[in-house]
């Protein structure tokens, strides 16, 4: 068994959500263990008490009581990266206002919400380039880039090279 490849379980929201419950609430100890998962819907969590240690995907993020964050907003958005995503789509994703989601997006990444979406497009065409073989043009569709023109733009932008020196490079 390749020991570097790790399992992942998925929750689905169907498995936690019907026509009648639209809210589940998962209320876990600072003792809870939870082996690493991701899910299909928009997680809202709240501290309650206490203080501790979230991770989600390579950060580990302090929190304490008080404290309220949505998880996975970027694991959300990576997953859906060939479709239009825009601020307004997002937050009432979240249910959550337009500017509060640019506050929280500005502080969680230092970035504006263009510019984080930008960088994980840039990012996961880097990734495709590098281990396939299809088309710029394909790629650039799968990353949400309806515009190859402008892809190319801001791919060079990005990273200082063409996707095609890009590729041409690994």
């Amino acid at each position: 068994m390749d020991k570097s490849r790790r399992v992942v379980m998925t929750t689905k929201g169907e498995q936690l959500f019907d026509a009648h419950l639209s809210i589940y609430v998962n209320r876990s100890k600072e003792s809870f263990v939870l082996s690493e998962h991701d899910h299909d819907f928009v997680e809202i969590c709240y501290v309650s008490e206490g203080t501790g240690t979230h991770y989600i995907e390579n950060q580990a993020i302090s929190v304490k009581k008080g404290d309220l964050f949505y998880i996975p907003i970027g694991v959300y958005m990576r997953a859906h990266l060939d479709e239009t995503l825009t601020l307004p789509i997002i937050s009432k994703l979240m249910n959550v206002g337009e500017r509060q989601l640019q506050r929280l997006i500005k502080k969680a990444t230092g970035q504006t919400f263009i510019q984080w979406l930008q960088g994980e497009r840039i990012s996961k065409s880097c990734e495709l380039l590098q281990q396939t073989n299809e088309k710029v043009s394909e790629i650039a569709s799968q990353v949400g880039f309806q515009d190859l023109k402008h892809f190319h733009r801001l791919f060079k932008s990005k990273t200082g090279v063409t996707p095609g020196l890009y590729r041409k490079s690994f």
